[in-house]
């Protein structure tokens, strides 16, 4: 049915069952991460886009006092607006166990009605998250809160074991306690998800509302635009008018803020990730390009005379180039068999963990015909154009060359600087002696090999960097916020006292009071920028030590200067250092000179950034010399379980005193945890392609050894003949993979310091919009380290026991 060269071609496939299924599996595991990154993210994105048009998401929002009915039918009115609706949202104390957390209510006027930032009742779609059996109801009863199903995802932000109909106790900003109702569930994927935020967050009526602070006035106004709804300037131009009337009709506007036109807010985020996990899966792919050259240079110089032969008979170049690209063909098909129901398996697990994380509904699963097509044409064309150059040198081979081939090393060993030294070792045993010339014997094949195992070891090492300088630059910015705790209060009150009360509470050191608000910049055309978060430290603080980029820090005598976080800049693009802004200030405008520019790791408050003045030029400013709104505490341990206790205890002392603490208190502590919860998701994406690199390092060493040993088996035979033992033939082999390994292993360690240096800036720049505090983790070198000689000693372990079984008769027959 077949020619005799495609018997011959099926043959080699299926005679070294072992080469086979090693070229296989390395082009899989590429393919493979190709094929998973593309597929998960693709449905993501999908859910991305569906979700932004299925939520509905308003165009601007702002905040304002006093927003009713009444006002809202006004701006409806209005020239440019298609929808506007109001929410009510406050923040509130939950007691969960003996402490409390921040719970953050929205209230919505008409359940019936969401046209605008639509919330969705939990169905059996989205996050798994354990309610009891019931799905709660819909719109929530008076006295009844419908919780945000991320809100469960992370313990600790509300009661244990909670089930729809269990009461939960509260406390308002005035301190009054109230018993509020768990009603049920819903999907809010417009929001950022409890897991970013640290808080739970839910929905009320506005009756609730009015029972809980006195008032039934809204304090979110949500709008659409009409007619261009992606052009951002369009949308700010119909936003302002909308805040002049606000602020004309005598109401005190807070912030105003107008996302990325059409586009989800985790968008970003998610492409972020796409761009990086794919890059690393092309190198996973280039890594595994490797072993196929070996293979095919292998295959080639074993059968160098059965090429001759072919030729001697009658065969062209061609023809013989022709079979052993059919061969490196069928290769491909092979591994995309298996890398294609695998990508698309653990695909469906990917998006579902991911769904789960961002709060997004589970899409259905299916198939993208377009990721199968990518990883056909990944499968056949990247194992082709690795072959080209081994197949193309070794069939021009003459029949003269073919006859008079020399064999291992083609006659040439011992003849370069390499083998030279390698000839004047001494000391060490004959075994180790030869296992040593064995690994540098065949030096392009180390040299592809190593190059699979090094860059594999760089990624992994690198993936232990990244966390790493993730983690030291959190750390910088707890140290540039420098204090424990943070409590803010439900209004002003005496500096002196605060501080003499907040000191006389065991474990607390040291205290500052300090002022915030929130202002806006108005720009010389009289628009006015989204909200920029003030904070008015002491002039002589030890809590804060931000790192300066352009201009200088604070000093004692500044009365209208600010620092700017160079985050405010990305939106206010002409400010600079020296420049005079103008911030609306209870009204009017107030001249500041910008004085310097401060790089804040961490995000505090919702603004576009932060903006520094000192403490009594704000106190002026602001009406409040001698009071003050927030506090700053340093405890005595810096745990956060510590920190915790002394927060929970402060805020009990105040209470008895009549002082009233707001919600939103949190400790370094809590900071850390929920932005470790976050990076360790990243590093958790990076460490699976961190994985495959290592897989195809291994495969590439064991498909290496398993050449080895082939090309030499009538050197085997011979150290048999001689009265070599089955161990001392399996040591030779196993101690040149283990240092093949370990030499991989350093090299990779030294390049790892570079790369990991690179990858940690772009993905500082992608996701912070700043490069990362670098830190090598000498923790990933060890881990690699032991990683590699276990793979390697995997890798030789079959090759050295084939070896070992061998018997003389075997080898002298070997063609």
């Amino acid at each position: 049915m077949f020619g005799p060269r495609w018997r011959k071609v099926v043959r080699d496939i299926g005679v070294n069952k072992t080469r086979t299924v090693l070229v296989v599996l390395s082009i899989a595991v590429g393919v493979f991460a190709v094929g998973l990154v593309t597929q998960t993210f693709t449905l993501v994105s999908d859910v991305l886009a569906e979700t932004f048009t299925r939520t509905n998401f308003a165009n601007a929002t702002i905040f304002s006092e006093r927003i009713d009915d009444d006002l809202i039918q006004t701006v409806r009115r209005m020239p440019g607006i298609e929808a506007a609706e109001g929410r009510g949202v406050t923040a509130v104390k939950l007691r969960v166990g003996d402490e409390w957390k921040s719970l953050l209510l929205y209230a919505i006027p008409d359940y019936g009605h969401i046209q605008i930032n639509r919330i969705f009742r939990q169905g059996a779609y989205g996050p798994a998250v354990e309610f009891g059996a019931e799905r709660g109801t819909w719109p929530p009863p008076e006295h009844a809160v419908l919780l945000e199903r991320s809100s469960l995802l992370i313990p600790g932000l509300v009661p244990p074991g909670l089930k729809v109909g269990d009461d939960m106790l509260i406390e308002t900003d005035d301190g009054r306690q109230r018993t509020i109702r768990a009603a049920g569930l819903v999907s809010d994927p417009g929001n950022l998800p409890a897991t970013f935020m640290n808080t739970a967050y839910g929905y009320i009526t506005l009756d609730t509302l009015e029972w809980l602070t006195g008032s039934r006035d809204m304090n979110q106004l949500n709008i659409l635009v009409s007619g261009n709804k992606l052009g951002k300037e369009h949308i700010t131009q119909v936003a302002e008018t909308v805040r002049s009337k606000l602020e004309n009709s005598g109401r005190t506007v807070g912030s105003l803020s107008v996302p990325e036109p059409g586009r989800h807010p985790l968008q970003d985020l998610f492409q972020a990730l796409l761009l990086l996990l794919n890059a690393l899966g092309l190198l996973a792919l280039f890594l595994s390009a490797f072993l196929i050259v070996n293979t095919i240079a292998a295959l080639l110089s074993q059968q160098i005379r059965q090429i001759g032969i072919m030729k001697a008979i009658g065969a062209r170049s061609g023809q013989v180039m022709g079979m052993y690209i059919v061969t490196v063909l069928i290769f491909g098909v092979l591994a995309f068999l298996v890398a294609a129901p695998l990508a698309m398996l653990l695909s469906q697990r990917l998006v579902g963990y991911l769904a789960g994380f961002v709060n997004l509904d589970m899409p259905q699963f299916r198939v993208l015909p377009g990721v199968l097509v990518l990883m056909a044409a990944i499968s056949l064309v990247v194992p082709l154009l690795a072959a080209v150059a081994p197949v193309l040198m070794g069939t021009r081979v003459t029949v003269r060359e073919a006859i008079t081939e020399y064999g291992l090393g083609h006659g040439r060993f011992g003849t370069n600087i390499i083998d030279r030294i390698l000839e004047r070792v001494r000391g060490v045993s004959r075994p180790m002696l030869i296992s040593l010339r064995n690994t540098f014997r065949r030096k392009t094949r180390l040299l592809l090999t190593l190059s699979a195992l090094v860059l594999g070891g760089a990624i992994f090492i690198t993936v232990f960097s990244v966390r790493a300088s993730m983690l030291l630059t959190l750390d910088d910015a707890l140290k540039n916020f420098g204090m424990d705790i943070i409590l803010p209060l439900s209004r002003p009150y005496r500096s002196d006292v605060l501080e003499r009360e907040a000191m006389a509470v065991p474990g607390v050191t040291r205290v500052e009071t300090w002022g915030y608000t929130s202002l806006r910049r108005v720009r010389a055309d009289n628009s006015e920028s989204e909200s920029i978060d003030i904070m008015a430290p002491p002039a002589r603080t030890v809590m804060l030590d931000p790192t300066i980029v352009a201009g200088r820090w604070l000093v004692p005598e500044d009365e209208n200067a600010i620092v700017l976080s160079t985050d405010v800049l990305k939106q206010e693009k002409d400010i600079g250092v020296g420049d005079d802004i103008k911030l609306k200030v209870r009204g009017k405008d107030e001249t500041f000179r910008v004085v310097g520019l401060a790089r804040v790791v961490g995000r505090f408050g919702s603004g576009i950034g932060l903006g520094y003045i000192n403490l009594p030029y704000y106190a002026r400013m602001m009406g409040e010399v001698g009071r003050a709104g927030s506090l700053q505490m340093i405890t005595e341990r810096h745990d956060a379980a510590y920190q915790d206790t002394v927060k929970k205890a402060v805020e009990e002392h105040f209470k008895a005193l009549g002082i009233k603490v707001s919600a939103g208190g949190i400790t370094s502590g809590q900071i850390r945890s929920s932005n470790e919860l976050f990076f360790n998701i990243i590093v958790a994406l990076l460490m699976v392609m961190a994985v495959l690199m290592a897989v195809v390092g291994g495969l590439g060493l064991a498909g290496t050894m398993s050449l080895n040993v082939l090309e030499r088996m009538r050197e085997i035979g011979v150290l048999r003949a001689v009265g070599a033992s089955d161990g001392a033939v399996e040591r030779i082999v196993m101690v040149e993979g283990v240092l093949i390994g370990v030499l991989s292993g350093l090299t990779g360690a030294a390049l790892a310091y570079v790369l990991g240096r690179l990858l940690s800036d772009l993905l500082g720049n992608l996701l912070f919009q700043m490069p990362l505090s670098y830190a090598f983790s000498w923790t990933g070198v060890v881990a690699w380290i032991v990683v590699v000689v276990a793979l390697a000693a995997l890798a030789s372990f079959l090759p050295a026991r084939n070896a070992a079984r061998l018997t003389v008769r075997e080898v002298l027959a070997y063609q």
